[in-house]
């Protein structure tokens, strides 16, 4: 969850740390949904945290 973080928060972050990170996430979202459940807080985190990762990638992607 904090790699996904990492990576999207980073300014100098690549389209490919960009994908990468939203990858990670996805992932995480997965098995905290399986594990904990939709309504835990850190499934929530988690979610908020891909949604932020996915406009980052593609506000990346269009200005390219």
């Amino acid at each position: 969850m904090h790699y996904g973080r990492a990576l999207y928060g980073d300014d100098a972050a690549t389209l490919d740390d960009l994908r990468e990170a939203v990858e990670t996430l996805e992932e995480t979202k997965q098995i905290t949904q399986r594990v904990l459940g939709n309504a835990h807080p850190v499934t929530r985190l988690v979610g908020e945290f891909l949604e932020k990762a996915r406009v980052a990638l593609g506000t990346r992607s269009a200005s390219l």
